[in-house]
């Protein structure tokens, strides 16, 4: 009699603690997965409202667009780091030909000759406008 009491006894403090750890855990928030547009979008949040501090630990450097319609070709469109440092690609992104526009650029140099007057001939990796907050 004693053993059916205490396997009694230990069945309902099993199914005590087992349940007070399953209402201790709650429910969780992130059962539903988020499709891939949503999570996209989310990201893409959270880059917007990053630092340009983090950015820089990110690989990007702040610069602006400037257009010069007096120069041809590659020379035409360059982002300007700051006064002495210029950027020059041979293929500059479409939606980013506006001047003045203040951008996050992520770049690898190249191995060519300049083809505008002190810049450093690059490769874009990525390009980011920056939002106005």
């Amino acid at each position: 009699m004693k053993n059916t009491l205490n396997s009694a006894a230990l069945s309902v403090l099993t199914l005590i603690a087992l349940a007070s750890v399953l209402i201790s855990c709650g429910p969780k928030q992130d059962l539903v997965q988020a499709s891939p547009a949503e999570e996209s979008s989310e990201e893409a949040e959270k880059e917007e409202i990053l630092s340009e501090e983090e950015m820089f630990f990110k690989g990007y450097r702040k610069g602006a667009v400037v257009h010069d319609p007096e120069l041809d070709g590659t020379c035409e469109y360059q982002i300007f780091l700051n006064l002495t440092e210029k950027l020059e690609t041979l293929e500059f992104p479409e939606d980013f030909k506006e001047n003045g526009l203040e951008v996050y650029v992520k770049y690898s140099l190249q191995r060519r000759p300049q083809q505008c007057e002190g810049s450093q001939p690059v490769d874009i990796i990525d390009i980011k406008k920056i939002e106005e907050r």
